[in-house]
């Protein structure tokens, strides 16, 4: 089946992130795909510990993309591409039993990722029986018409909106 956690609210990843978990414990094999993201994240560091799971991972990252030159949007998206292919062809050889796909949603809505490559993924995973899990705070229609769940993060209050900036363990 296919999960969207989305939204605007902070834990769509950390619900991926649970989800994923869930599945280990099952004996179930997880590829763990990030986007937009560098691999600073706390929860990276726990997940590289666990057997049965790969991560794959963004292995240069330039800021926030409204920052980023034309150039850096265009190796990001080379980059994405390339690490999408890899795991669509692992996926198609039966490695996985599920994929979290974290903010494939922005991702696709900055056009750093070939639209074509997901349509592919998203298909091959309902037809073949593998758990999809994407994040992200928009996702594209046609993800939306074949998700399975639905869920919104909605904020309605975060220190962010006051000026606090992330902090490591709680945002990262």
């Amino acid at each position: 089946m296919i999960h969207i956690y989305c939204g605007d609210g902070k834990g769509k990843t950390t619900c991926s992130i649970g989800l994923a978990i869930r599945a280990l414990g099952a004996g179930m094999r997880v590829a763990f795909m990030q986007f937009l993201k560098d691999s600073e994240s706390s929860e990276i560091i726990m997940l590289q510990k666990l057997d049965n799971i790969d991560i794959i991972e963004n292995s240069n990252i330039y800021g926030f993309v409204w920052n980023m030159s034309d150039q850096q949007k265009k190796a990001l998206t080379h980059m994405h591409n390339k690490n999408m292919c890899s795991v669509f062809e692992d996926i198609k050889s039966g490695k996985y039993d599920m994929v979290v796909l974290d903010e494939l949603c922005g991702a696709l809505s900055c056009a750093l990722l070939d639209r074509n490559i997901v349509i592919d993924i998203v298909h091959y995973c309902r037809e073949n029986d593998i758990e999809l899990v994407i994040t992200g705070r928009s996702p594209a229609e046609f993800i939306v018409e074949k998700a399975d769940y639905i869920t919104e993060m909605k904020k309605i209050k975060h220190p962010y909106d006051i000026g606090v900036t992330a902090r490591p363990g709680i945002e990262f």
